[in-house]
C-alpha cells in the first residue's frame, strides 16, 4: 500500500510530457512560414512540410497539445495548490506573486519584441505577419494577460499567449473554488461542463475552462489509485491501455478523412484525445513512477523551458520570415529539413538561456520583493510551472 505520504515530490514524467506538448505546438505553428503576410497559404498541404514522416503526428493534431497544457495544468495545480488555499495557508496576494513572477517578465519582454519586430515587418513589407489585429487597443489587453478573455477582436502580437490569458483567469476561478468551495468535485465537474457548454460562444475560453477543470478533477482519482490496497497492480494495466490508447489514436489519425472539419470523424479526433488520451496518459505517467520512481527524469529539461519554448518559437518564427523577407529569400527555404533543424537548435539555445538567466532570475527577485516568506509557501515550489 502507497501513503499519500510517500508522493513524489515532482512528477518528471509530466515535465517532460508539458515539453514534449510544446514541441508539438511548435510543429504546429511552422504553416507560418508559408504565410502571405497575415494570409493563410493557399492550397496549404499538411504534408509537403518538412520531415512529415517523422512528426506527421505533431504536423495534424499539434494544436490539441494546447489542451494538454491545460489537463497537465489543472492536475498539477490542484496538486500543489487546492490544500494550501483551502486551509488559508497560502492567501491570495502570495498565489498572485507565485504567478506573476513566473509568467509575467517572459511574457512582458517577448511581447515588446513582438510589437518591435511587427512595426518594422509592417514598414518593410505592408502588411503584418500572421497576426493582424496589433494596435493599441490589443497592445493593453496583451499587457494585462487579457489577450484573450473575450475583449479582443482578433489574434495579436505574441498570440500563442492566448492560452497563458486564458489560464490567468482559471487561476483566479480556481483560487476562488479552493478558498470557498474546499475543490468540491461537483464543482470542479461543473466548470468543466460549463466549458464545452461555451465552447461555440468562446473557443478559447471554452478550451480552457474544458480541459483544466478535467485535469483538476484527475488528481483525486491519483489519490485513490496510489492508496488502494492493491496499489502496486495498477502501473502495467495503466501503462498498457496508454500505450493502445496512443496507437488507436495515430492509426485513426492518419486517415485522410478525418481533416476534414466538417465531418462528424473530425469531431471524434478532437473529443478523444481530451476527454480520454490525455486524462489516462496523464493519470497513467503519474501513478506510474509514484510507484516506480523516476520517470523521465532525462526529458525534464523540456518542461523547465517548455514555457519559454513556447513564448520565444513566434518571435525567432518572425525574425526569420522579416530576414527572409527583406533579402528576396524564397519561402521554399523553410520546407527544408535543415530548416527545421536549425530552426529548433537555436529555438532550444535560446529557450535555455531565456530560463537559466532571465524568467529564474526575474522570478526570484520577485518574489523576494513582494513577498519575503514565499519561499516558505509551498515546499515544492520547484514543480511549480
Amino acid at each position: 500500500m502507497t501513503s499519500t505520504s510517500n508522493r513524489p515530490a515532482r512528477l518528471y514524467s509530466l515535465d517532460a510530457l508539458r515539453g514534449l506538448a510544446a514541441l508539438a505546438i511548435i510543429f504546429w505553428h511552422w504553416q507560418h512560414f508559408y504565410f502571405s503576410g497575415a494570409t493563410p497559404p493557399a492550397n496549404f498541404s499538411i504534408p509537403s512540410q518538412p520531415l512529415y514522416s517523422l512528426f506527421f503526428l505533431f504536423y495534424r493534431s499539434g494544436h490539441l497539445a494546447v489542451d494538454m497544457f491545460f489537463t497537465l495544468s489543472g492536475f498539477i495545480f490542484f496538486w500543489l495548490y487546492s490544500k494550501s488555499i483551502s486551509e488559508g495557508k497560502v492567501s491570495a496576494g502570495e498565489f498572485f506573486i507565485l504567478r506573476f513572477s513566473r509568467l509575467y517578465p517572459l511574457h512582458f519582454l517577448t511581447l515588446i519584441l513582438v510589437a518591435v519586430g511587427q512595426a518594422l515587418y509592417l514598414k518593410t513589407q505592408g502588411q503584418y505577419f500572421v497576426y493582424a489585429d496589433n494596435d493599441p487597443y490589443h497592445f493593453i489587453l496583451n499587457i494585462f494577460f487579457s489577450s484573450s478573455v473575450g475583449l479582443e477582436k482578433g489574434l495579436s502580437f505574441n498570440s500563442p499567449t492566448w492560452s497563458v490569458s486564458v489560464e490567468v483567469f482559471l487561476y483566479v476561478v480556481f483560487f476562488l473554488l479552493c478558498r470557498w468551495a474546499k475543490g468540491r468535485l461537483s464543482i470542479i465537474f461543473a466548470l468543466s461542463l460549463l466549458g464545452f457548454m461555451i465552447l461555440p460562444l468562446h473557443l478559447h475560453m471554452g478550451r480552457g475552462l474544458w480541459a483544466f477543470f478535467l485535469g483538476c478533477s484527475l488528481y483525486p482519482l491519483y489519490l485513490r489509485l496510489i492508496s488502494h490496497r492493491t496499489a502496486n497492480r495498477w502501473p502495467a494495466p495503466l501503462y498498457l491501455l496508454t500505450v493502445v490508447l496512443w496507437v488507436a489514436s495515430i492509426a485513426f489519425s492518419l486517415n485522410e478523412f478525418v481533416l476534414v472539419r466538417r465531418s462528424a470523424l473530425w469531431w471524434l479526433t478532437y473529443l478523444f484525445p481530451i476527454l480520454v488520451l490525455f486524462p489516462v496518459t496523464i493519470l497513467s505517467l503519474a501513478v506510474i513512477e509514484t510507484q516506480n520512481g523516476a520517470l523521465g527524469k532525462k526529458l525534464s529539461l523540456l518542461g523547465d523551458i517548455s514555457y519559454s519554448l513556447y513564448l520565444w518559437h513566434f518571435p525567432l518564427q518572425l525574425l526569420c520570415v522579416g530576414l527572409a523577407d527583406y533579402f528576396h529569400v524564397s519561402r521554399d527555404i523553410f520546407r527544408s529539413p535543415l530548416a527545421v533543424l536549425v530552426f529548433f537548435c537555436y529555438l532550444m539555445i535560446i529557450a535555455i538561456i531565456s530560463h537559466r538567466y532571465f524568467e529564474m532570475p526575474a522570478q526570484r527577485w520577485l518574489r523576494y520583493k513582494f513577498h519575503a516568506n514565499v519561499k516558505t509557501v509551498l515546499q515544492v515550489r520547484r514543480a511549480a510551472h
